[in-house]
């Protein structure tokens, strides 16, 4: 088998198990096991549990050393700001960790693992693949365009980092401005951006400000502990220099999103427009890169008129894990095979967490049922409008909640928007999203977006306008301006989900449900068991489904008062743990170690 290890030292380090078939086994990001956002360390935890004895090689989607200088390139020359600099090169330490890890490593370009994540996960036989995000160590490119087999990958066209000043700053400036943590709140101003008002006037003045920012090295934020194991790396904002340019930027924070999101989504949609131009839209479209996050760009680009597009499901660097070891074995490939297969399908591939809920429950003392119709009980509870919490099964894989770790609630209550995210701690403009089942897809969104995203969403990677007979029953997942980000659910891909969808439709005649991911502000979504319990007590939701087991938080008032952490309290817990784990001695094996 081969091991994909994304670790930069910066945000979202994980790990991926391929068979030499490139049959996906599993893959978990560090956050999950290290309970720390986004960690970005040398992922010890994950790799603590791989096992070594079936991993022939491991693949690195970096590369060892700097590239050589790339130029300028005519699909983006108008588009970008002009810069000259070095690609920023990995210390020796990078190196060192890297080439500690007991098998031979191969490394493989940044934007090609990306690329090729993408692809892999798609289910397409070919592809464009069109990458997008802020750059990173050793890599020339922070947007490519490729054409993409199961032979490999092509690039076509690229923004050289050499030359262009990336085009997600613009992005990650405006998130530092508003007052969100760059590089893990960009989300939120795509929320806000909704309701702002369109200004060019306010687009001109972003863009006067941000060149200013960029071409005098005036940086809002820098990166704080960068390949540090005793804490995790995190961007630091210069507050200073925030306020200077906030002040500057007379408009309100709703305009300022809107016109950051306009400016974003046109210099991309240019970029497609002109990919389509010289390429043709006879093949489907891959999006990869934490670009892709913005789910309002993906719903524009699949209106321009390609048979299919399709976004990496994990489309941050966490997914680079999946790409670089699937792009090393289509490499080693003589030719591309013929032919198509279905993609993979679920995301369902962490740490499993449900044999340990017996035992738990029995050591706590919490008042808990195995029910004969687990289902039924789930139903029940969300036609009474209780919130209902679900832990079981694999951890999901990517930034989304898709079932197995999800809050359910009835989509048909506007105001759930403001008390249920006060409940987890969270400050999100963006409704929640919903989750209904893929027969109901048609009647729900228009087309030709349910056909040309199928794929896309059933990761709630894309929005897509709601038909009003679908907002009219639930208010609660649409947004202002009449679209959603739905996930569709298929019998053979989620049976549980898919029931509960099934039965809720046929007891209240509405079709889909809230579906949020089952984590507290600022932690990671729950993977354990004592996660799922911490966060279910903390946020003092109704009913929570342990892997088979039932828990009412009515019915065990006395042991929530106990299990419930305050802020601090679980701050601190978090950071013991992430103590421990710097200290874990990973990749221990029964064969002597070899590195390359």
């Amino acid at each position: 088998m081969l091991l994909g290890v994304n670790y930069s030292g910066m945000h979202d380090a994980a790990v991926a198990l391929l068979t030499e078939t490139g049959e996906l086994v599993s893959a978990v990001s560090e956050e999950r096991l290290s309970r720390v956002k986004k960690d970005g360390r040398l992922p010890r935890l994950a790799l603590d549990a791989v096992p070594w004895n079936d991993v022939d090689e491991i693949v690195v989607p970096y590369l060892a050393d700097p590239p050589p200088f790339l130029g300028r390139d005519r699909l983006v020359d108008d588009l970008l700001i002009h810069t000259d600099r070095p690609v920023p090169p990995y210390p020796p330490k990078w190196r060192q960790q890297i080439e500690s890890l007991p098998r031979p490593i191969s490394y493989v370009d940044h934007h090609e693992a990306h690329a090729y994540a993408g692809f892999h996960l798609s289910g397409f036989a070919e592809a464009l693949a069109i990458t997008c995000d802020n750059g990173a160590y050793n890599c020339d490119t922070s947007l490519g365009v490729y054409h993409v087999d199961r032979g490999g990958v092509s690039r076509l066209h690229a923004a050289s980092f050499f030359c262009y000043e990336t085009i997600c700053s613009l992005y990650n400036d405006v998130t530092a401005l508003l007052g969100f943590q760059p590089c893990v709140h960009e989300g939120k101003v795509t929320g806000l951006a909704a309701h702002g008002a369109s200004s060019q006037e306010c687009r001109n003045d972003l863009r006067d400000i941000h060149r200013e920012i960029r071409q005098h090295r005036l940086p809002l934020c820098t990166w704080v502990g960068f390949l540090d194991e005793d804490v995790p790396a995190f961007v630091d904002v210069n507050e200073f220099l925030r306020r200077r340019w906030r002040r500057a930027l007379d408009y309100p924070d709703a305009d300022v999103a809107r016109a950051v999101q306009d400016i974003f989504e046109g210099a991309m949609l240019t970029i497609v427009e002109r990919v389509a131009a010289e390429h043709g839209k006879s093949l489907p479209l891959v999006l990869s890169g934490g670009g892709f996050a913005n789910v309002k760009l993906n719903m524009e680009i699949a209106a321009l008129g390609f048979p299919a597009v399709s976004v990496c499901p994990p489309m941050g660097d966490e997914g680079l894990a999946i790409g670089g070891p699937a792009l090393k074995l289509a490499q080693a490939r003589p030719r591309p095979r013929s032919g198509t297969s279905s993609g993979h399908t679920t995301m369902f591939l962490g740490p499993d967490a449900d044999s340990d809920v017996a035992k738990v429950i029995a050591r706590s003392g919490l008042k808990a049922a195995q029910v004969s119709d687990l289902a039924a009980t789930v139903v029940d509870s969300l036609a009474e409008s209780a919130v209902v919490a679900i832990a079981r099964g694999p951890v999901e894989f990517g930034p989304r909640a898709l079932g197995n770790r999800s809050v359910l609630y009835q989509a048909g209550d506007p105001t759930v928007n403001d008390w249920l995210n006060r409940k987890l701690d969270r400050t999100e403009f963006m409704p929640f999203a919903p989750v209904l089942r893929a027969e109901n897809a048609k009647r729900s969104f228009e087309e030709p977006a349910v056909t040309v995203c199928a794929q896309a969403a059933l990761f709630m990677t894309v929005c897509m306008p709601a038909r009003p007979e679908f907002t009219a029953v639930h208010p609660a997942v649409v947004h202002v301006d009449g679209t959603a980000r739905p996930q569709f659910v298929s019998r053979e891909g989620q049976p549980f989900l898919w029931e509960v969808l099934r039965r809720y439709e046929e007891l209240t005649g509405a079709w889909a449900l809230i579906n949020t991911s089952f984590n507290m502000h600022e932690e990671p979504i729950v993977c354990g068991v004592d996660d799922a319990l911490a966060a279910f007590f903390a946020a003092g939701l109704d009913v929570l489904v342990l892997g088979d087991w039932v828990i009412k938080r009515k019915d065990n008032e006395d042991v929530a008062r106990g299990a419930a952490l305050t802020r601090r309290g679980r701050r601190e817990e978090r950071l013991r743990r992430v103590a421990q784990s710097a200290s874990v001695d990973c990749c221990t094996t029964s064969s002597p170690p070899t590195t390359a």
